[in-house]
């Protein structure tokens, strides 16, 4: 999954500037590679669905009936992950359906998950 966020240097437009700019100056502001940086947080490429390993323990809000109840070293299917960081997956163990912060599980390649399994 590749994870982009972008910076802005400058959220304000000449408009909201205490100085006023000329348009030449900018437009060579826009133009900047400052102006608009992107850093990549991850840059790993998941196929979907795949098996991912509960890290942190997570108990949902009562009133969010999705929400799945993760334990350290559940198994789960993850089928779909949003943008926002959401997953929906199934845990193994109770064939349970929900959802789930991704940050809550690490994805299993073939090779961790013999290794562990060992």
């Amino acid at each position: 999954m590749v994870y982009l966020l972008e910076k802005n240097e400058d959220n304000h437009s000449a408009e909201d500037s205490p100085h006023s700019t000329s348009q030449s100056e900018e437009s060579s502001k826009v133009d900047s590679p400052l102006h608009h940086q992107q850093k990549v947080i991850s840059q790993t490429t998941l196929i979907l669905p795949a098996k991912a390993r509960v890290i942190k323990d997570r108990i949902p809000s009562l009133y969010d009936k999705r929400s799945l109840r993760l334990q350290i070293g559940d198994l789960l299917i993850v089928n779909r992950a949003e943008s926002n960081g959401q997953c929906e997956g199934v845990l193994i163990k109770s064939n349970r359906q929900g959802t789930f912060p991704f940050t809550y599980v690490e994805f299993l390649d073939d090779e961790n998950e013999q290794t562990n399994q060992k």
